[in-house]
């Protein structure tokens, strides 16, 4: 991928965030390109999980500048930064277990048979989530509940949310912890479609080697800083322990 033709998707500029008796993150930059996987790596309490909720608008920034899609934001909600097309991924899915899988991928935003007024179309839906699946290589009935998918299934569910939204940036917050590795490669394979889509992801993993195997380049903080970057044909785990290390 070259850059030079590219601009940022996403651009962070000197942000910085503070927490009582804690710096959380210090001067950091951080970019990602359009269809581009970023691996996001670092020990615990490096700062990936504030710069991750920065972006999401759950944290507001100290200081620092944020762009995204050419324009300058300030996220103060994460509805506010879905709005915008960054949708995040967490580990604790926000999905309505009692649902249908289509009804929760248009959850508040349901097709209906007369504009405003009228009943939802649950056909109509259930064909766009199977669709908008299917599109994703992934085959889940629209019709079946939530509560009843495995927890890889339901990761599904809420990527193809986020593709309904329009997203121009998916957030993975350790999204493989519950996964099995079979499971994990589906994730992976998912995640190259949507690079083709031209959808832009951040992957936040502290396992290496699945980050080694799926990202086009790795981001390396630590104490809040960021301390290294690679090209994935640069990267090997022992020179991204040393970086996350600093030894």
């Amino acid at each position: 991928m070259n850059h030079m033709e590219n601009q940022p998707l996403l651009q962070m500029e000197k942000v910085s965030k503070h927490f009582p008796g804690v710096q959380a993150l210090e001067q950091v930059d951080f970019e990602v390109y359009p269809g581009e996987i970023v691996g996001l790596v670092g020990e615990n309490g490096a700062g990936k999980s504030t710069l991750i909720k920065i972006l999401s608008g759950v944290y507001a920034k100290d200081h620092g500048l944020i762009q995204f899609r050419g324009q300058s934001v300030d996220f103060r909600s994460p509805h506010a930064a879905q709005e915008h097309g960054i949708v995040t991924i967490y580990q604790e899915l926000a999905l309505v277990p009692q649902l249908s899988v289509a009804e929760n991928v248009f959850l508040n935003r349901e097709p209906r048979r007369i504009p405003l007024l009228g009943a939802v179309d649950f056909r109509k839906m259930r064909r766009q989530t199977e669709a908008i699946l299917a599109d994703l290589g992934v085959h889940i009935s629209g019709d079946r509940l939530v509560k009843d998918l495995t927890i890889a299934s339901q990761q599904m569910v809420e990527i193809a949310k986020a593709v309904s939204r329009n997203a121009y940036l998916l957030l993975m917050d350790e999204p493989t912890s519950a996964l099995s590795s079979k499971e994990a490669d589906a994730l992976f394979d998912l995640m190259r479609r949507l690079k083709q889509k031209g959808v832009s992801v951040v992957f936040v993993s502290h396992r290496l080697e699945e980050v080694l195997r799926v990202v086009d380049r790795i981001i390396v903080m630590r104490d809040g800083r960021r301390v290294g970057t690679l090209p994935v044909a640069e990267a090997s785990e022992s020179k991204l322990i040393h970086l996350m290390v600093g030894r």
